[in-house]
C-alpha cells in the first residue's frame, strides 16, 4: 500500500518544502509526500476544504484518510 503525506507550508515561512532531515525520514520510511501549493488565506475554512484533495487520488480503488489528529491504535489491514 502507498502512504501519502499531504503537506502544506505556511504562507508565512520561506521554506517551500519540509527540511531535509525530515524528507530523507519519510523517505526511508517509505512515505510520499505531496506538497499544497501556500495560500494567503490561512482559515479554518479553507483549511477543512484542502482535506477534498485526497479526492484527486483517482488512481487508488480505496483511500483511507486520516486527519492529524487521528491515531490508529490497532492494525488496519482489514479495511483493505
Amino acid at each position: 500500500a502507498d502512504v501519502i503525506l499531504m503537506v502544506q507550508m505556511a504562507y508565512a515561512s520561506s521554506h517551500e518544502t519540509l527540511p531535509p532531515d525530515d524528507k530523507a525520514l519519510l523517505e526511508r520510511l517509505g512515505i510520499q509526500v505531496q506538497y499544497i501549493p501556500k495560500t494567503k488565506d490561512e482559515s479554518f475554512y479553507r483549511l477543512m476544504l484542502d482535506k477534498f484533495r485526497i479526492l484527486r487520488l483517482t488512481q487508488y480503488d480505496r483511500v483511507l484518510f486520516m486527519d492529524s489528529d487521528a491515531l490508529a491504535r490497532t492494525n488496519l489491514d482489514y479495511l483493505f
